[in-house]
C-alpha cells in the first residue's frame, strides 16, 4: 500500500481518512477524563462545518473563538478550517468590555 502525499493533502482529507482508518480509537482524552474517538471527532467538526456554513461562514471569512478549554475547541477550530473560514480565537477570561470590542480587518497591501 502506498502511504499518501500529506504534503498535498488538505486538512478535510486528512480528517476523514484518520476517521476511517481508525475509527473509534482515541483521538484525545483531557485530564477530567472526557475523551472523543476519531469518529466521533470527524463527525463533531462535519456538524459544526455545516452550521457554520449555515449561518453564511465563507472562505476567508475570520470566525471568532471565545471558547474555555475543553473537547469543543478542537472541534470548533477544525470546523472553522476545514469550512476555509480563519479561526480568530479569543481569550475567554477576558472582561465583557473587551470581548465586545470587534477589531477592523487589518488594511490590504
Amino acid at each position: 500500500m502506498t502511504e499518501p502525499d500529506l504534503r498535498r493533502e488538505d486538512l478535510l482529507t486528512l480528517l476523514r481518512r484518520q476517521s476511517n482508518r481508525l475509527g473509534d480509537r482515541p483521538f484525545m482524552t483531557f485530564a477530567d477524563g472526557a475523551a472523543m474517538s476519531f469518529r466521533q471527532f470527524e463527525r463533531r467538526v462535519a456538524g459544526f462545518r455545516a452550521w457554520l456554513t449555515e449561518a453564511g461562514a465563507r472562505p476567508g471569512d475570520r470566525v471568532a473563538l471565545l471558547l474555555k478549554n475543553s473537547l469543543f475547541y478542537p472541534v470548533a477550530w477544525f470546523g472553522v478550517a476545514t469550512a476555509g473560514a480563519v479561526a480568530a480565537p479569543m481569550n475567554s477570561r477576558l472582561g465583557e468590555a473587551r470581548r465586545d470590542h470587534r477589531p477592523e480587518a487589518p488594511p490590504l497591501s
